[in-house]
């Protein structure tokens, strides 16, 4: 056990069932570390995943009353040098004064919740301030380091929380002011590395570190029969699963089709399937925990994972199918071409017609996805790359203890 200490500041965890995949990474660094504190924007009654002894879920919640007037008057430098950075250095200045009041109303928020996190870690042990995502914790981190908070300060980026085209408004509030309080952004892709690169310029605090999953060592390979296929996402509209269904409906050989997951969308996606696959090709499992998606993975004979999401960061759910040496299929964005490639699966360009697509996934399920040499080397890319003892452990080295 280290000595440090770790805040680590996420959206769920280890509520929920959300950010399963921060269970891996939690497993590896609390033995190294003197204690893990959790700070969760979503409290519930009892944790869903299992905290390592010795650390706890910390007793704070940031989304209280604001009470302005002493608010404004006792930080009014800091809004002041947060505003005029942000109006010198940002693109989008222009959008702070036509969404003035939604703009002005979220920052006193969040400047509320530094205030109060700022006063509960001075209470606390010195230890690292570890955001999991870079969004609200980002930026709470960011604006309290500006009143007084000493310490390293570290941000993982993932997807939607760097990537403005994965933003509603197309920007992030006050992201050109707040990446430069950390010390370390870590972004999990090369594609946003580059991303990053190209919109702040060249940093010395800029580093790739991928996330990883867990061995549960090597999935059955099919042998006869209907080509399995397995996707596994929230019903969402950038998922896109009526089109993965309408491509599917083209095929010309024999399949069956499972998808895990859940959301508010899926009686309207389930009603748009059924008009291009008939109730027999397809599976709809809902939600189910992730220690039995794996057990699904481990016991059933599967030929091809798919993905056809128009946007993404490097989805967990393609780390986990490759781990059992599955195949993959997904389209050519965002960091999708890092973990799809010639080695793992079959990249799809993005302006192909769905009868062209169709013929390419089925000519793959043909000649490769039940080659055994083939899935031995899916795997050991998974190995190479997405490993979770082996990409923990160097963040850990290198980036959290460094």
């Amino acid at each position: 056990m280290g000595s440090s200490n770790i805040f680590l500041f996420t959206n769920q965890f280890p509520y929920a069932n959300g950010e399963t995949f921060l269970d891996a990474e939690v497993s590896i660094l609390s033995k190294s570390v003197k204690k893990i504190l959790f700070f969760p924007q979503i409290h519930q009654e009892k944790p869903f995943y299992t905290i390592p002894e010795g650390s706890e879920v910390a007793d704070f919640e940031w989304n209280q009353n604001v009470k302005l007037k002493i608010l404004i008057r006792k930080y009014w430098n800091v809004i002041i040098l947060w505003w005029a950075s942000e109006f010198i250095r940002s693109p989008h200045r222009w959008k702070y004064l036509l969404q003035f009041r939604w703009n002005w109303n979220r920052f006193l928020g969040l400047l509320d919740a530094a205030d109060r996190l700022k006063e509960f870690l001075f209470k606390q042990e010195p230890g690292i301030y570890y955001s999991y995502w870079f969004n609200e914790w980002a930026t709470i981190l960011a604006i309290a380091k500006d009143m007084g908070l000493k310490g390293k300060f570290i941000t993982r980026a993932h997807g939607y929380d760097f990537d403005e085209a994965q933003q509603s408004r197309g920007y992030h509030p006050f992201r050109y002011t707040e990446w430069k309080k950390f010390d370390k952004i870590l972004q999990v892709s090369q594609f946003g590395m580059k991303y990053m690169e190209e919109k702040f310029g060249m940093d010395e605090k800029l580093f790739v570190s991928k996330l990883g999953t867990k061995d549960y060592g090597t999935g059955p390979i099919p042998q006869t029969g209907p080509f399995q296929l397995v996707s596994c996402s929230n019903f969402v509209t950038l998922k896109r699963i009526p089109l993965l269904a309408e491509m599917l409906s083209k095929l010309q050989v024999d399949f069956h089709w499972v998808h895990f997951g859940d959301g508010v969308e899926k009686e309207s996606v389930i009603t748009e399937v059924k008009q291009f696959l008939p109730e027999n090709r397809f599976t709809f499992q809902g939600y189910i925990s992730n220690d039995k998606l794996m057990k699904y993975y481990m016991d059933h004979e599967i030929d091809l994972f798919l993905n056809f999401s128009i946007l993404e960061g490097i989805p967990v759910s393609m780390m986990e199918a490759i781990s059992f040496g599955i195949p993959i299929l997904g389209c050519n964005i965002c960091g999708i071409p890092e973990i799809v490639n010639s080695d793992t699966g079959l990249i799809l360009p993005t302006n192909l017609e769905l009868k062209k697509v169709a013929e390419l996934t089925e000519n793959f399920l043909l000649n490769k996805s039940r080659d055994p040499d083939y899935r031995k080397g899916v795997r050991e890319f998974w190995q190479k790359n997405y490993h979770a003892d082996l990409n923990y452990q160097e963040f850990l080295n290198h980036h959290l203890l460094n």
